[in-house]
């Protein structure tokens, strides 16, 4: 990462996940993760395709 590059890091927090998990199944759960990362897409700026080599995304789970 060069010093003219931008970086952004975004934490989301999904309240209650654990309750969709266990009543609705991990299937539901995963799926409301995948939308709101969708969300977090569509309030990001895009990011150049030969840059996504450069990108990381994880998951940190709490208990």
């Amino acid at each position: 990462m060069s010093l003219e590059s931008e970086f952004v890091y975004a934490a989301l927090d999904v309240n209650g996940l654990k309750g969709i998990n266990d009543t609705l199944g991990h299937n539901a759960g995963d799926e409301l993760i995948q939308g709101a990362a969708g969300m977090d897409a569509h309030i990001t700026k895009p990011v150049n395709e030969s840059k996504l080599k450069e990108c990381m995304v994880r998951l940190l789970a709490s208990r």
